[in-house]
Formats: structure tokens, C-alpha cells, sequence
């Protein structure tokens, strides 16, 4: 899956998504993140694959492995339902 142009930034202590370039002219609305999630997308931005994913969460958090494939998993399909996500 690629991202769309969007920027991180924490408005009023939220995890916001901010559309940037040609995105900000076509996505309406916001997406916000908790902070795992936003810990993920700043992974993200760095172009890991979704194994690098895995390895960065499971260094992170104390999760078994099978719960932080399952946590990316319902991440990305979050972003992708949200339209971040092509």
C-alpha cells in the first residue's frame, strides 16, 4: 500500500494527519491517531516494510508478536478505510 501526502502533527495534544500538496485538495476530513499509531506512521514515513513494522513495535511495546501483527494489520486497514491508504 502507498500513503497518500499526509503529515503528522500533535494539535491541542492530538495525533492529527494533515494532507499536504494535491492531497489537500481532494481528501475532506481528519484522521487522528492514538499514540501507537502515531508511533507507526512516523515508522512509515521511514519506508519500512511491514516485517520492519513488527520488529520496531515489538521493541516498543511488550506485545507478543502475533498481537503486533495483528495490531498493524488493523492499522493499515484503518488508514486504508480512512483514505490514506491507496
Amino acid at each position: 500500500m502507498e500513503a497518500k501526502r499526509f503529515v503528522l502533527r500533535k494539535v491541542a495534544g492530538e495525533n492529527i494527519l494533515v494532507p499536504v500538496g494535491n492531497t489537500a485538495l481532494t481528501f475532506n476530513g481528519l484522521v487522528t491517531l492514538n499514540e501507537s499509531g502515531a508511533f507507526l506512521w512516523k515508522h512509515m514515513e521511514k519506508n519500512r516494510t511491514r516485517e520492519e513494522l513488527v520488529q520496531e513495535v515489538l521493541q516498543e511495546y511488550e506485545v507478543s508478536e502475533e498481537q503486533a501483527r495483528l495490531d498493524i494489520g488493523q492499522f493499515l486497514t484503518y488508514l486504508a478505510k480512512a483514505g490514506v491508504l491507496e
